[in-house]
């Protein structure tokens, strides 16, 4: 009981609310937390979600529209909220999280009803933020990981990613099973978002061709 306290207090700090026992409830709403529920949000029930509360540069918030910038003091976009649990360094006395502080972090989103497979929904964010881990895993790149989660396939497994890009022609892997992808086709587009990923830190990102197409 005082581990559920614990961890609805730090969650309740993240959306701008007091950290005490007559702190209001958390809710989902589709991409955020928030204190205040609308429609299709669904209540967090305590200790049922893992959350950090450090805020790190790794981490911002999103730019809001001028004259909402309330949405910063009562919500917090959910993929922030897994950008510090992946970043969070107090985890580990100021250093990035170990491989099995990680698997640590694996477990915890793997036992959050948010994140089960029963739902199309709730599967697609298990499935993004499973990838997350395993390239945090890899190579410990936030921004990076956060990039491939977004834009590779949904289900396109991060090693199937490492295959695609560290092997010279996609006749290499015709061996292994591939389906629903055409191989030839995946290989390409899996390098692309590789190269945009590694680009987005630019000013100017180019699309690469073939992704603008319908």
């Amino acid at each position: 009981m005082r581990k559920d306290l614990l961890i609805l207090a730090t969650l309740c700090a993240l959306v701008g609310l007091p950290a005490d026992g007559n702190a209001q409830p958390v809710y989902r709403c589709g991409n955020v937390y928030s204190n205040k529920p609308a429609d299709g949000c669904v209540l967090v029930p305590g200790g049922k979600i893992t959350v950090v509360q450090p805020k790190t540069t790794d981490c911002p918030l999103p730019p809001v529209k001028p004259g909402q910038e309330w949405l910063n003091e009562t919500s917090t976009p959910v993929s922030v909220v897994e950008c510090r649990s992946l970043t969070d360094r107090a985890r580990n006395q100021g250093k990035a999280l170990t491989v099995r502080q990680l698997e640590q972090v694996r477990s915890e989103y793997a036992r959050d009803r948010n994140y089960s497979p029963d739902t199309l929904w709730t599967a697609i964010s298990r499935t993004s933020m499973m990838k997350k881990i395993d390239c945090m895993i890899a190579n410990s790149d936030i921004k990076m990981c956060t990039c491939l989660a977004e834009e590779l396939p949904v289900d396109l497994a991060y090693v199937s990613y490492v295959l695609l890009v560290t092997v010279p022609k996609p006749s290499d892997l015709s061996h292994l099973n591939w389906k629903p992808f055409d191989l030839e086709q995946l290989y390409i587009d899996v390098r692309s978002v590789r190269d945009m990923c590694v680009a987005r830190d630019e000013t100017t990102i180019a699309m690469p061709e073939h992704r603008q197409k319908n």
